[in-house]
């Protein structure tokens, strides 16, 4: 005798209702569970980042900002050929101007050829234009950065900084002397 499976079928009018919500439910439960997933995978992540933090000291310092020096040809050229240098400092009431071959000379060796550690380092106090007065040609203009920690110009080609180089200790004393006298001035 062979054994027959009989199945009944009742009709039950919220049948088709109890198989939506059921299907509800699943998806509802499948996207608690990618959620869950998506949670897990965050936390780890954020581990992560927190331990190589840890190993790299825990700080995120920005990229120090350099330009390279000028070449050795460019700065004879500029002292060779310049006799005429403005200065034009900003925020303060004056400016300086340099009006013999010599005196501009010696000014032009304020750069040295060292490089900059990072242009960013203090903001410009003002600008000098090297020129040479027989031509009529603007040499070079420089950007200067002056303070406690930092002394350098910023040489600029088309309003753009270019190269950079530090202050030579003689620039740094004659700097000392200019911004001295400038508070030594009469309000």
């Amino acid at each position: 005798m062979s054994k027959t499976r009989i199945s009944y079928s009742f009709h039950v009018p919220y049948c088709r209702k109890c198989l939506f919500l059921q299907k509800i439910e699943n998806s509802m439960r499948n996207i608690a569970n990618v959620s869950a997933t998506f949670l897990c995978m965050c936390i780890v992540l954020w581990g992560v980042a927190c331990k190589q933090a840890k190993q790299t000291g825990g700080t995120n310092t920005p990229a120090k900002q350099t330009l390279p020096a000028p070449t050795n040809e460019y700065m004879v050229g500029l002292f060779d050929n310049c006799n005429y240098i403005d200065i034009i400092f900003h925020n303060l009431n004056f400016s300086m101007s340099v009006s013999d071959k010599a005196n501009a000379q010696g000014n032009v060796a304020y750069m040295s050829l060292n490089a900059v550690d990072d242009i960013a380092c203090t903001p410009s106090i003002g600008r000098a234009y090297y020129q040479n007065t027989d031509t009529g040609k603007e040499l070079c203009v420089a950007d200067l950065h002056y303070s406690d920690n930092c002394a350098y110009f910023v040489l600029l080609e088309n309003e753009r900084p270019k190269w950079a180089c530090k202050m030579s200790e003689k620039g740094v004393a004659f700097m000392q002397q200019v911004l001295s006298m400038k508070t030594q001035a009469p309000q």
